[in-house]
């Protein structure tokens, strides 16, 4: 047998590293956290008369400020108050119920009343103002008179008569005068004076 000198240097293996768990290992997995889904819309259709008007949802204008005729407009879930301006008429305000699409009806918005000055010379003579509908008003040369202008009606516009008369002074001719709702028109009347006296 060979001696275990003459075998040479024994070969002893070093003990593997003491093995350590991964500190991620440890750390909890972080919650992901979703955003919430935006909130649903629904399209609601309406007609209006005028049909030039802005269109306010709770008291916002819709996006793009201007609404064109026929087309819905988008609202966010739950009820609604819906606002109706144009400059020639009152505005007219709707509540729109949780889940509706659609506003019943024709919603026809007032006409502002338009006003009617007539100019008299001489001042302060007698004037009769007619309105296409309505009764006839009798004023004085210089006084506002209020026109009416029927909600019903698709124009703006009412066609007022008017004509003047004053002692000493030929009475006017009767003129036909266009008032606008919720502006001021003037007119102005001169009357001939009468040689020799009153009429």
């Amino acid at each position: 047998a060979t001696p275990a000198s003459a075998r040479g240097p024994l070969l002893v293996s070093a003990p593997p590293p003491p093995t350590t768990a991964r500190s991620d290992r440890l750390r909890p997995t972080p919650t992901r956290v979703r955003p919430p889904p935006p909130p649903a819309t629904r399209e609601v259709r309406f007609n209006v008369l005028p049909k030039n008007v802005e269109v306010l949802v709770d008291d916002q204008p819709i996006p793009g400020r201007f609404w064109h005729p026929g087309e819905p407009i988008l609202v966010g879930p739950g009820p609604h108050r819906i606002e109706l301006k144009n400059p020639s008429c009152f505005p007219e305000t709707v509540r729109l119920p949780d889940g509706a699409v659609a506003i019943p009806g024709v919603i026809r918005l007032k006409w502002i009343e338009g006003r009617l000055n007539v100019i008299t010379s001489p001042e302060g003579a007698e004037v009769v103002v007619r309105p296409e509908h309505g009764k006839e008003v009798p004023t004085r040369g210089g006084r506002e008179v209020t026109i009416r202008i029927p909600p019903e009606q698709e124009s703006p516009r009412e066609v007022v008569r008017v004509s003047a008369r004053a002692d000493g002074y030929r009475s006017s001719e009767v003129v036909k005068v266009v008032v606008e709702a919720s502006k001021l028109t003037t007119v102005r009347l001169d009357l001939a004076r009468i040689a020799g006296g009153a009429e």
